[in-house]
């Protein structure tokens, strides 16, 4: 038992010496290039004579390895430019910076419009160096909130794409505020005024040198003023600099029926030479409707679908406006002063009955008002006058003592039906 003991304790005594003489020659003589396991992981290492240097270096190289230099961009991504007048090129250098340790490439992928060009300045840029990527904008016939846009590529890991966004407002030079001047039923004889304001946004603001009609003749149709605003006029409207008022007076010689006109005005902007503010408007007679059921655009009174056996009763009044604003302060209370005469003429189908009431005049506007009364007769009989077309509809004529307007067609749409049980 003893002598296997001891057999096995030397055993174990030899086995550590080899293994001890194994591992002392091989750390003696490595069955590789020191230098060539150095270049592996650290290249630009220098050789060393000292075994122990050659560790430090490859360790030093392979904590170097996990973090490999690399580029870092810097760069602010959005500008606002504000307020730009339409017409006006904007232009603005976004400023990239490396603050990284290796080389940052730059490329410009695309902008968001036609309108914007980007010009790259440098495409590789050295750490601790920075280049600039140029953009520029037109504004031309474009109004209201802007933004665009340059995409842009780099080999920085963690902005591979960036986006470059600029953004701000178009305004014009001026805009007239409401942009047009509109008269709606400008009685015939009369004269009428209506009014603009011309906002403008320049700094300093632009002037109004004169103005023309694109009609020549319209010139002994209107009357014009111009007036600039005041300080506390214009300050409710954003960024307005300044501003204008614009007062026109349509004289009384402007025939029946609609009218279209464009006033110019011409102004020192290079990029608003001229504001043009249509006009439009429609001269009416003396005499106009109104009433439940009555359609001014068409000229037609609409009664609805009635019933046969149920007596239908409508009311339309008649509204004389020809009384001349410095007759009307003559006129007494409860007085029914000269006006228009009225008669019927004719009625289809004959069997309506329509009556003129009595005529009032209403002193707070100027009118003498008469009552048109119709009656559908309840033995009227099953009828369809509710077409879309004139020759399918009810009349009835007006006969007036006014030179301007001898007649008045009312045109009236209505249907009598069977009663509904």
């Amino acid at each position: 038992m003893k002598k296997n003991l001891l057999v096995i304790l030397v055993s174990i005594v030899a086995a550590v010496v080899v293994g001890w003489l194994i591992a002392r020659y091989r750390i003696t003589h490595p069955p590789y290039s020191e230098q060539a396991l150095i270049d592996c992981i650290t290249p630009s290492f220098p050789t060393f004579s000292n075994p122990m240097d050659s560790l430090n270096a490859v360790l030093e190289g392979s904590q170097k390895y996990k973090n490999p230099p690399r580029p870092v961009l810097s760069v602010e991504p959005l500008y606002n430019f504000g307020v730009l007048q339409n017409g006006e090129v904007g232009k603005h250098q976004f400023v990239l910076q490396n603050k990284g340790d290796a080389d940052l490439t730059v490329s410009v992928e695309e902008t968001s419009c036609k309108c914007t060009a980007a010009n790259l300045g440098n495409d590789t840029v050295k750490p601790g160096d920075s280049t600039v990527i140029d953009v520029t904008w037109k504004t031309a016939d474009y109004m209201g909130d802007y933004t665009q846009k340059v995409l842009i590529r780099t080999n920085d890991p963690e902005m591979t794409m960036v986006e470059l966004e600029v953004r701000g407002k178009i305004v014009a030079d001026a805009r007239a505020m409401p942009s047009e001047l509109t008269f709606t039923n400008l009685t015939h004889g009369y004269t009428a005024q209506a009014q603009t304001q011309i906002a403008c946004y320049k700094n300093p603001p632009l002037e109004i040198t004169g103005y023309e009609f694109l009609n020549p003749e319209a010139k002994n149709n209107f009357d014009l003023q111009i007036s600039p605003l005041k300080e506390d006029e214009y300050q409710s409207e954003p960024d307005a600099t300044g501003g204008y008022q614009i007062t026109l007076n349509v004289k009384d010689n402007l025939p029946l029926g609609p009218f279209s006109e464009t006033l110019v005005l011409k102004t020192n902007s290079q990029f608003q030479p001229e504001i043009k503010v249509p006009i439009y408007g429609t001269v009416v007679g003396n005499i106009s409707l109104a009433g439940p059921g009555w359609n001014d655009e068409s000229k037609t009174w609409i009664l609805g679908i009635l019933e046969s056996g149920r007596v239908g009763k409508k009311v339309l009044w008649v509204l004389d406006r020809s009384i001349k604003a410095e007759d009307r302060k003559n006129i007494k209370s409860g007085e029914i002063p000269p006006h228009i005469k009225l008669e019927i003429e004719s009625v289809n189908p004959d069997w309506l009955q329509v009556e003129l009431g009595e005529s009032t005049y209403l002193p707070e506007s100027g009118v003498v008002r008469t009552l048109i009364h119709l009656t559908v007769p309840a033995d009227a009989p099953i009828c369809d006058y509710w077409g879309h077309v004139q020759e399918k509809m009810g009349t009835i004529i007006l006969k007036t003592s006014s030179e301007d307007e001898k007649s008045i067609l009312i045109n009236i749409r209505f249907a009598v039906t069977t009663k509904q049980e």
